[in-house]
C-alpha cells in the first residue's frame, strides 16, 4: 500500500491585492471560519494562508488542485503586491524539501527563485523543526517565535514551504498619547472593562448607517518604498486600516457571520467614495489600543473552506516529487500578531501546514463633529491598497476584549 509522506507549509503575514471573483472573499470566509471556532480576539493573516497554498499550486493536481484555485480564486495578484505597495514590508520565501526527496524540475521552475532549501527531516527532525522556527524568527525580527509546535516535524515528513513577511507603518495622521486615557468598553457579555482609549478629530474617511460603522485610518508612505517604486516605474498602491463597528444591539460575531463578499466589497466601495475632501466630515474617534497573538490551527478551517482532500490520501500533489512521492498535508497552524497604537501598526504571522508520509449606505455631512466611539466589539482589517476594494486583506481580526 502507498503511504503518503509528510509534507509540511508553512507562512509568515503578507498581502495581496486584485480584481477578482467578487462572489467570494477569502480573508473574510477565513475570518466567519476562525471566529466560529475561537474565543477572545481574533487576529488572522489570509495573506499568509494563502501565500502558504500558492507554494503547493505548481504541485498539486487533478482534485486537490481544483479545490486550492476555487479557494483561492478572489486572491490574483497574491505575487506582485509587494512590488507596488508603498508600505513597509519585507517579504521572504523558502521551502524545506527534504535531502533525500527529488524534486521535479518543473515544480523548482514555478516557485520563487532561489527559495528551496534542502533539509534532513529523516535522521534529525527535531533539528530541522528548530532551523525553520529559527528562520521565520529572523524574518519577522523576533515577532514570531515556534510557529511549527512539538511534534509537528517528524522523520517522514518531506517539505515544508514558508512565507514570510514583516509588517510595521506609521498613521498618517498620528493619535497624540496625551489623549489617550481609560474609557468604558463593553464587552459582548454586558461586562464593562477600562481600556486605554485613544482619540483623535479629523477629516476622516468613514461612513455611518444603519447596519454599520465604518472608518479608515491611512498609513504612512515608506520613504524606502516610494524610492523602490520610483526605480522601476510602478505604479503605487497606499494601505490603510478600516475599522468595522455593527450598530448598537447586534454582536460582532453576529455581525460577521452575515457579511458576505458583496457587502463586504461594497463598504469598501462607500470609503473610497467618501475619500473626496468635500465628503469626509469632521470625525472626533475613540479607539482603543490593543495588542494580542493569536495561535490558530487551521487544518478544520480549511477543509470547511472547501480544501478537502489535500488533508486526505486522495491528496494529488504528485507535481512536487519526480519519483511521485505521495505527499498529504496532516496539519495546518497560524500564529498571528497585531499591536495597534498611537504611532502606528505593528503585525506578523505565520501558518504552517503539515503533511506527512503514512496511510448602500448614507453619506454622513455634518459641520459638527461626527461621533465615533469604537467601545464595543468591532472588526478590523488592514490593506496594501486602499482603492481596491476586492484586494484580500494583509490581516483581518475581531477585537472582542482590547
Amino acid at each position: 500500500m502507498n503511504k503518503t509522506a509528510p509534507l509540511l507549509l508553512a507562512a509568515t503575514i503578507g498581502l495581496t491585492t486584485a480584481v477578482a471573483d467578487e462572489t467570494r472573499n477569502f480573508g473574510l470566509e477565513l475570518l466567519q471560519q476562525t471566529a466560529k471556532a475561537q474565543q477572545g480576539n481574533i487576529c488572522i493573516s489570509p495573506y499568509s494562508a494563502a501565500g502558504t497554498l500558492r507554494l503547493l499550486e505548481p504541485g498539486a493536481a487533478h482534485e486537490t488542485l481544483a479545490q486550492i484555485k476555487t479557494l483561492l480564486s478572489s486572491t490574483s495578484g497574491l505575487q506582485t503586491l509587494a512590488e507596488k505597495t508603498t508600505l513597509a514590508l519585507e517579504t521572504a520565501n523558502r521551502i524545506y524539501v527534504d535531502s533525500q526527496l527529488p524534486l521535479n524540475a518543473a515544480y523548482k521552475a514555478a516557485v520563487p527563485k532561489g527559495a528551496v532549501t534542502s533539509i534532513d527531516f529523516r535522521n534529525n527532525p527535531g533539528a530541522a523543526r528548530d532551523t525553520i522556527n529559527q528562520w521565520v524568527s529572523k524574518a519577522t525580527h523576533r515577532r514570531i517565535d515556534n510557529i511549527l509546535p512539538s511534534g509537528s516535524i517528524v522523520q517522514n515528513t518531506r517539505l515544508v514551504a514558508v512565507n514570510a513577511v514583516c509588517f510595521k507603518n506609521k498613521w498618517e495622521m498620528e493619535f497624540l498619547p496625551d489623549n489617550t486615557k481609560p474609557e468604558a468598553f463593553t464587552l459582548t457579555d454586558g461586562t464593562v472593562k477600562q481600556v486605554p482609549m485613544m482619540h483623535h478629530s479629523f477629516r476622516f474617511t468613514c461612513s455611518k448607517t444603519e447596519a454599520y460603522s465604518a472608518i479608515e485610518l491611512p498609513y504612512m508612505p515608506d520613504d524606502k518604498a516610494i524610492e523602490n517604486r520610483e526605480k522601476v516605474k510602478k505604479p503605487w498602491t497606499k494601505g490603510s486600516m478600516i475599522a468595522i463597528l455593527p450598530p448598537e444591539g447586534v454582536s460582532v460575531d453576529e455581525f460577521v457571520s452575515k457579511l458576505d463578499a458583496s457587502k463586504l466589497t461594497e463598504i469598501r466601495r462607500h470609503l473610497n467614495k467618501t475619500r473626496i475632501e468635500s465628503k469626509r466630515p469632521v470625525v472626533a474617534l475613540a479607539l482603543p489600543k490593543f495588542k494580542y497573538t493569536m495561535d490558530i490551527d487551521m487544518r478544520q478551517t480549511l477543509i470547511a473552506l472547501g480544501m478537502k482532500n489535500a488533508f486526505t490520501p486522495n491528496a494529488d500533489f504528485s507535481g512536487i516529487s519526480s519519483d511521485k512521492t505521495p505527499l498529504q498535508l496532516s496539519a495546518a497552524y497560524q500564529k498571528c500578531l497585531i499591536s495597534v497604537d498611537e504611532e502606528g501598526t505593528e503585525a506578523a504571522a505565520a501558518t504552517a501546514a503539515v503533511a506527512f508520509w503514512g496511510d448602500g449606505p448614507v453619506e454622513m455631512r455634518t459641520d459638527h463633529p461626527l461621533v465615533l466611539r469604537f467601545d464595543r466589539p468591532f472588526v478590523w482589517i488592514v490593506v496594501a491598497d486602499r482603492d481596491e476594494p476586492t484586494c484580500t486583506p494583509l490581516f483581518m481580526g475581531i477585537v472582542r476584549e482590547p
